[in-house]
């Protein structure tokens, strides 16, 4: 009895137990081992009872200045007192507190920023850090400038389920330009309306370009609507601008007429760039661009390629008044006014220049004037077939070193688009001869790696050029001309990739992309795809130089 009583004794002395007649109640009939057994079993029951939680009393905020670019994420680090105190993460919130106070309720969330994520910091070699965390938040890319007050508040329920809150104190967040060495162009439309339409123009829109050293370059009115013909479709929209005056954008020469590329399909963004270089250092003229950051309306659309639309002028297909440029486009005929179909190959071929305000029916003189002017080389060519006869006529009628040099772009960038046709320019100067070119529209199915086969030698008239050992001859001597300036465009692409790099990061995750098969590098990241490009445009420099050799 008295090893019962002390037992007894010592429990209740321990807070095992709250009333020593739960052991004295049994002493007179328990033996030793049943003691021994008994305070066992109670000991077991105290060591695995529930224990109350240890609540949070506070948040400590680590870095409470940070930044944010659009569409980008950054990370707040955060502990919670005391470090034991049982966390749920989903009670974790951000809260937009007016005063730079300590938050005292969570009211209302911020409006440019969310929670993406919340993980439990972790040390060098990846240990857990006890009461430590890491929020990720995210810009929701809705203003184009801000700073914003937010805090951490967790909210929960104590032990006897009453609902509570702790606050951080206030963090400061401000937005910073996606890429400080990109233009910014602002555009915003009247009321804010959304541009739904590619052929009605919302007129009264205002542009505000800011060039890569934050100047001001441009403060204009525009008038704005979508372009493309499949590109429309896509998710990422291009657009049309026509400014009110003509002006001078980001050093191009003045003009009224730029067109936005959104290069949606293209994970590099870069491909309509590099050929459009191709084309400048050996064509008589090819669209000069920039890449900027597109905001519409306030928001961030991401990266864009300002470029120049092809038009008339002294500064970009200098035909003149009296000249021409025409479009071979499948979509011509559905798209188009003044089009016509060539006598031979029955291709579509659009009249760009005169627009439908000079050639008001199918009858005007200059509309015939174009239709004899394609059918004219066209029945020579064929008339030719067989024949290697008048090569010197063909040479009056066209110009032969402007095919020369639309052919290598096109092979060089491996783009199928002339065998459909689509896409595919000429123009002519009055009486002056036919010439190839301006080249356009290259993000879709180029830059493709290890291919070494030709592919646009029997598309539009090229079939029956190649017939002639003389224009086999001039390419040659054009690609002995040429190919140096040719390979100096790898370095271009070397110094392109780094400067797209955080810019197309913010983009992809603007406008991911869904279709795996029009580059084949949609699934990549980002210095994958560029690695790919740049071998791409590595082989087939070298396939077109061998297949040259040959001739």
């Amino acid at each position: 009895m008295k090893l019962n009583k002390l037992i007894a004794a010592v429990l209740c002395a321990s807070g095992m137990i709250t009333s020593c007649d739960k052991v004295d109640e049994h002493a007179d009939c328990m033996s030793k081992d049943q003691v021994s057994h008994y305070v066992d079993s109670l000991m077991n029951e105290h060591e695995n009872a529930p224990k109350p939680p240890v609540e949070v009393q506070d948040i400590v905020v680590i870095n409470k200045e940070i930044s944010i670019k659009n569409n980008h994420s950054t990370e707040i680090y955060f502990r919670v007192n005391p470090s034991n105190a049982q966390v749920d993460l989903k009670c974790f919130h951000l809260d937009s507190p007016d005063t730079y106070t300590k938050a005292v309720s969570y009211v209302t969330a911020p409006k440019n920023v969310k929670i993406s994520s919340i993980t439990i910091a972790q040390d060098k070699n990846y240990n857990k850090l006890r009461g430590q965390y890491v929020m990720t938040i995210e810009d929701l890319g809705l203003s184009t400038e801000y700073t914003e007050r937010i805090a951490i508040v967790y909210a929960s329920k104590d032990a006897e389920g009453h609902y509570y809150e702790v606050s951080s104190e206030v963090i400061t967040i401000t937005l910073v330009p996606p890429s400080d060495h990109l233009a910014k162009v602002y555009i915003d439309t009247p009321d804010g309306v959304a541009i739904t339409s590619k052929t009605v123009w919302t007129e009264g829109s205002t542009i505000r370009i800011i060039d890569e050293n934050g100047a001001e370059n441009l403060n204009a009115t525009t008038s704005i609507r979508g372009r493309g013909n499949s590109t429309w479709g896509n998710p990422k929209k291009p657009y049309a601008l026509k400014l009110d005056s003509k002006a001078e954008v980001l050093g191009m020469p003045k003009h009224k007429r730029w067109v936005l590329l959104a290069n949606w399909m293209d994970r590099t963004l870069m491909r309509n760039d590099v050929a459009f270089e191709i084309a400048r250092r050996t064509m008589t003229w090819a669209p000069r661009g920039k890449f900027v950051e597109l905001y519409l309306n306030g928001k961030h659309q991401g990266n864009y390629y300002l470029c120049e639309q092809i038009k008339v002028d002294e500064n970009r297909v200098d035909v003149g008044d009296d000249g021409y440029i025409f479009e071979f486009d499948t979509y011509g005929p559905s798209d188009e006014i003044n089009y016509f179909y060539s006598p031979v190959k029955n291709y579509p071929v659009t009249i760009k220049e005169p627009d439908e305000d000079e050639i008001t029916s199918w009858d005007h003189p200059r509309f015939l004037e174009a239709q004899d002017c394609i059918g004219n080389v066209e029945q020579l060519l064929e008339s030719d077939k067989s024949k290697h006869a008048r090569w010197t006529e063909i040479t009056e009628l066209i110009d032969v070193t402007s095919y020369i040099d639309w052919w290598i772009v096109h092979e060089l960038t491996f783009n199928y688009e002339p065998n459909h046709p689509k896409s595919c320019y000429m123009h002519k100067k009055g009486n002056g001869k036919l010439y190839a070119g301006p080249v356009w529209d290259f993000d879709w199915g180029t830059f493709q790696k290890g291919v070494e086969y030709m592919i646009v030698n029997e598309s539009l008239w090229y079939g029956y050029l190649f017939q002639y050992p003389e224009f086999k001859t001039a390419i040659k001597e054009r690609w002995s001309e040429t190919k140096a300036t040719l390979e100096d465009v790898q370095q271009y692409i070397e110094d392109l990739i780094p400067y797209l790099e955080e810019s197309n990061a913010a983009n992809i995750k603007m406008w991911p992309l869904t279709n795996q098969h029009t580059n084949g590098d949609e699934s990549l990241s980002y210095q994958k795809a560029t690695e790919k490009f740049l071998i791409a445009y590595q082989n087939r420099l070298t396939g077109l130089d061998k297949y040259i050799s040959q001739f």
